[in-house]
């Protein structure tokens, strides 16, 4: 998986480079992304964030009564603020950061994981690997554990060929797949697509749209472990 990233991995670096800290009480906007984190914490003492970031999302897990965090990105300098921030504020026993990618994430031990968060990651993949996280991830996860996926607004197939700044990238799938000008992969992925990606062993109990500032809109499903 890494060897096709490196671009994603640049690019994320320049983001987080000079971005300011966070405080890990400080809550998410809008209102939507805190409801449901506290759903995905209830009764859960592990949460598991596959392309964490910074780490915020994953760091409010603590005020819903979440022991540990395990979070993996593959920007660098997202992890070390990350680690900051977390040290700062005392959590640095309770997390566990990790600079990597799929191979990182298939290189944990530490399982099963109560639940987990994938926000604006599966769509940022190539097919292959986004089915391959949710095998992975779902490994880590026993029956009756949650999931948390966060995903881009869906376009009309064939929009996003007529914009500036977006490629399409062949793919064997068959996926309507492009590659920014950032160098960033945006799968245009259908609610569809996302339902044969987690069946048969997630179902979907519930999915919003939320809308972020700047009037982006995105989509959360909230799943749960069926077997």
């Amino acid at each position: 998986m890494d060897n096709n990233y490196a671009a994603t991995e640049k690019y994320w670096n320049g983001v987080f480079k000079n971005k300011a800290e966070f405080h890990p009480r400080g809550k998410l906007s809008p209102p939507e992304l805190e409801q449901a984190l506290q759903w995905l914490c209830r009764d859960a003492s592990t949460v598991l964030d596959f392309g964490c970031g910074h780490g915020h999302a994953l760091a409010r897990c603590f005020d819903y009564g979440v022991e540990h965090i395990t979070g993996l990105d593959v920007s660098q300098e997202a992890i070390e603020l990350a680690r900051r921030v977390l040290k700062k504020h005392g959590y640095q026993s309770r997390s566990t950061l990790i600079c990597g990618g799929l191979d990182a994430l298939k290189a944990i031990k530490e399982t099963p994981v109560d639940a987990v968060i994938l926000f604006n990651v599966l769509d940022n993949l190539l097919p292959r690997d986004a089915e391959e996280v949710l095998a992975v991830t779902g490994k880590m996860v026993s029956s009756g554990g949650k999931m948390l996926i966060k995903l881009n607004p869906y376009f009309e197939p064939g929009v996003l060929a007529s914009e500036e700044g977006f490629t399409r990238v062949n793919c064997e799938s068959g996926a309507e797949l492009y590659r920014e000008d950032s160098g960033l992969y945006l799968w245009n992925m259908s609610d569809a697509e996302v339902k044969k990606l987690v069946n048969p062993h997630w179902v979907t109990v519930n999915c919003l749209e939320i809308e972020l500032k700047g009037g982006l809109t995105n989509r959360i499903y909230f799943l749960e472990k069926t077997s």
